[in-house]
C-alpha cells in the first residue's frame, strides 16, 4: 500500500469515527417556549389589571401621571414614582391613610412599596 492511499485511508477513518462520536445539534422548538411565556403575561395581567383600577380609584389625581405600578408579589405592591419628590408625596399620602384605603380596595394586598424609577419599564403610564 503507497503512503498517499494509507493516509486516505487513515482520514477516511477518522471521519467515520467523528461521525459515530459526534451527535448533531438538536433542533430547539421554541412552541413550548412561547406557550409558557404567554400564560405568565396572561397571569400577570391578570393580577395587576384589579390592583391597577384600585390604585387609579384611591391614588390623588395629581401623583397618578408621575407614577406607575412595577410589581406585585406577595402581597406587596411596588409603585415607581418618577422622582424624589413624588416618592416623597406618594410616601407622605400613603402614610396618612392612604395605603388603608388602597389595601381596602385593592384583592390580596396587605403593603405598598414606592421606589424612585426614572425607567420607562413600567406596566402603566
Amino acid at each position: 500500500m503507497d503512503p498517499d492511499s494509507q493516509s486516505r485511508l487513515s482520514a477516511s477513518r477518522v471521519e467515520q469515527l467523528r461521525a459515530a462520536r459526534v451527535r448533531p445539534g438538536r433542533a430547539r422548538d421554541l412552541s413550548q417556549d412561547f406557550a409558557y411565556l404567554g400564560a405568565r403575561l396572561t397571569r400577570n395581567h391578570r393580577k395587576l389589571a384589579a390592583i391597577r383600577k384600585a390604585w387609579l380609584a384611591c391614588c390623588p389625581p395629581d401623583l397618578i401621571a408621575s407614577t406607575a405600578i412595577v410589581s406585585m408579589s406577595r402581597g406587596v405592591l411596588t409603585v415607581g414614582a418618577d422622582d424624589s419628590a413624588v416618592r416623597f408625596e406618594l410616601d407622605r399620602w400613603l402614610r396618612t391613610g392612604g395605603q388603608n384605603n388602597l389595601i381596602a380596595a385593592g384583592p390580596a394586598l396587605r403593603k405598598v412599596k414606592v421606589i424612585v424609577s426614572n425607567g420607562r419599564t413600567q406596566h402603566d403610564r
